[in-house]
């Protein structure tokens, strides 16, 4: 597995990495794929690479960036004039948001695409509550920015201490690990949201009609 991932850290730089950066991105921040798509890790790893000397810095900032102001703003048209979508109104349910909901404060808005239940459902929620577009844009660009720059300070900062692609043993299997956890949480997770949903369509038996004898 660590030689495996080592060759990833050799073969996908340059081009590709970036467009591996702005399409993982692009996903998470979109109701395609949301937190499935490993948008993140991606924007973190490409960091790390920039840290070590073998990527732009500037030009994986900028990936991750337009990445997420894209995806977002695809979300916002879709809230604005698709909300009756019957798929709108899906994730919009699953997030468990309501149209009726009034919209969060302004002051935290801004941490939208930090929490995973949000970054692509809060978009269309705004587009929905129909937020100025001018407004919209500011907001977009300040939450992307902070969100962006936390992410890739992360990764950089990483890369800067290890110094080489030639040291990363220790980082591959914390990456290794890392991955793991994330799978065994991800099924976890599944487990626990069907488990939920089940007890919810079951009936208690305080519901159920009293049976003459």
């Amino acid at each position: 597995m660590g030689e495996i991932i080592q060759r990833l850290l050799e073969t996908f730089t340059g081009p590709v990495l970036y467009l591996i950066i702005f399409g993982a991105l692009l996903a998470e921040s979109t109701v395609i794929l949301g937190f499935l798509a490993p948008g993140i890790s991606a924007l973190v790893f490409g960091a790390f690479v920039a840290g070590t000397g073998h990527l732009s810095p500037g030009l994986v900032w900028l990936a991750g960036f337009f990445a997420v102001v894209l995806g977002d703003n695809i979300g916002y048209v879709l809230g604005r004039y698709a909300k009756r979508s019957p798929r709108i109104q899906g994730w919009l349910k699953k997030a468990g948001i309501k149209e009726s909901d009034p919209p969060p404060r302004t002051k935290y808005l801004v941490f939208y695409q930090f929490l995973v239940v949000t970054r692509a459902p809060m978009p269309i929620f705004l587009g929905l509550k129909k937020m100025s577009f001018g407004s919209w844009i500011v907001l977009n660009i300040v939450a992307s920015v902070m969100f962006v720059s936390a992410f890739f300070a992360a990764g950089y900062v990483g890369g800067r201490v290890i110094g080489s692609l030639d040291k990363t043993q220790h980082f591959v299997k914390l990456l290794e690990r890392g991955l793991i956890i994330f799978g065994i949480a991800i099924v976890v997770g599944f487990t626990i949201r069907w488990y939920l949903q089940r007890r919810q369509r079951q009936p208690s038996d305080s519901e159920l009609p009293d049976q003459k004898s």
